[in-house]
């Protein structure tokens, strides 16, 4: 297939390969995602969105991105975890950052990306 000119070496082909290299080369600097539910401490359970958000949030939280998360419903106990706390910077009404920190974070990620 490279041969003839259908398959051409860097596009991505697969979901697989894609998120492998939201790790290596297309690493996020911002990931705005949406979560069905959260609980007191910031866990997040995603619902339908469980494919491809937890690979994004943790590709950008662990290369020292930021994390904004939109929670639909806040409940006392979440069906399962998909996303720990830790990996989130600011969720809907609550910051893991203060609002100085988080600001600064973004403006710092801002000048020093190529948008």
């Amino acid at each position: 297939m490279i041969e003839d000119g259908t398959l051409k070496m860097g596009e991505i082909h697969t979901y697989l390969e894609l998120y492998g290299r939201l790790f290596i080369d297309l690493i996020p600097n911002i990931a705005l995602v949406a979560a069905d539910k959260a609980d007191a401490q910031g866990n997040l359970y995603t619902g339908a969105n469980t494919e491809e958000t937890p690979t994004i949030i943790e590709a950008t939280a662990f290369k020292d991105g930021i994390v904004i998360v939109q929670v639909n419903e806040l409940v006392e106990e979440l069906p399962r975890v998909d996303i720990p706390a830790s990996w989130i910077d600011y969720r809907r009404g609550q910051s893991a950052l203060s609002i100085g920190s988080f600001i600064y974070r973004i403006l710092v990620i801002l000048q020093s990306s190529k948008f």
